[in-house]
């Protein structure tokens, strides 16, 4: 479970979006180990866009890699047109195993008009975009949590009520059995205008010494068995 959240500002010429940085393995006789801490935020300010996505990180980091190396654009449009071509071949590509992780890649930027739109592609749907109407977006959704969200970004503004929301749904889904707990390591928020993109690491979770252990000690394993 990867926490990924945004809100549109300003008329929808604005967008703050926040995520944990937590990356857990998901095959049978490994899930819930932590496999590494990175970034889940992937500007693209030549696009006037950013991407982020859920499941598989190896299908995640080859289609932020092949933004950059294979697409030619200037505005969401041609991620939504290249996402709906390209992301079914290189999952194809990647292997069943990384096929089996229901994925979801997420296009939020400015199209030719300048208008500010988000998109959803789903390893499930094909991976065709589903546009996402300007909103408050939680993921995991907790509708119980709005409220509180707002109560803290007019009292202490957005980075906070970001932090605190993610803080939230981890401990939820921590108390859930039925859910593999995956949010942790740090926070990063992110806001977007059509000029102007800024990122930056604002909490770091209790026990993210605990488990970068844990990832060291996986590492480990990992090289013992490549011995």
């Amino acid at each position: 479970m990867t926490a990924i959240n945004w809100f549109h500002l300003e008329n929808n010429t604005m967008i703050a979006l926040a995520t944990d940085t937590k990356v857990v393995l998901g095959d049978r006789d490994t899930a819930g180990r932590i496999r590494n801490f990175h970034q889940k935020i992937f500007p693209l300010p030549h696009l006037h866009s950013v991407m982020c996505g859920t499941g598989s990180d190896k299908l995640v980091l080859g289609w932020y890699s092949f933004i950059q190396s294979q697409i030619i654009g200037r505005n969401i449009g041609i991620l939504i047109e290249a996402a709906q071509r390209f992301l079914p071949e290189l999952q194809e590509a990647a292997g069943a195993a990384v096929a089996a992780i229901g994925t979801t890649i997420y296009h939020i930027g400015f199209d030719e008009s300048g208008v500010l739109r988000g998109y959803a592609h789903r390893s499930d749907n094909g991976f065709a975009p589903e546009e996402i109407p300007p909103s408050f977006i939680m993921k995991p959704g907790m509708l119980e949590l709005q409220q509180m969200f707002i109560d803290v970004a007019l009292q202490g503004g957005l980075v906070a009520a970001f932090v605190e929301l993610i803080k939230r749904q981890r401990a939820t889904k921590a108390d859930d059995p039925a859910e593999r707990q995956g949010i942790g390591g740090e926070v990063h928020f992110f806001a977007m205008s059509y000029r102007t993109q800024s990122l930056w690491n604002c909490y770091r979770f209790d026990d993210y010494d605990e488990e970068y252990a844990q990832i060291l000690q996986w590492a480990k394993e990992c090289d013992d068995a490549r011995k």
